[in-house]
């Protein structure tokens, strides 16, 4: 099954290879990111462990404009689609 989230979620990536996040919920976070193939990796700032990841999700689709991903969520899928607000 896919679901989709709802609009609120700002993914914002700089390339020296770091984001910052927030939603309207006010849940914010930073880190770092890496794509190899089609997995997007991030990694949180805030977390402690030994090598900080925070998610590894497949790239369904990058564009110049949109973005979606694919993540997991126990035993059903959910689609992140992001489209590009800022130069």
């Amino acid at each position: 099954m896919n679901k989709s989230l709802e609009k609120g979620l700002i993914w914002e990536f700089c390339e020296d290879n770091t984001y910052t996040s927030s939603s309207f919920e006010g849940i914010n976070s930073q880190g770092g990111w890496r794509a190899e193939g089609s997995i997007l990796y991030m990694t949180d700032a805030g977390i402690a462990d030994k090598d900080n990841t925070v998610g590894e999700m497949e790239m369904i689709k990058l564009t110049e404009d949109n973005l979606t991903v694919r993540i997991s969520n126990g035993n059903d899928w959910i689609d992140l689609m992001f489209q590009k607000m800022i130069e």
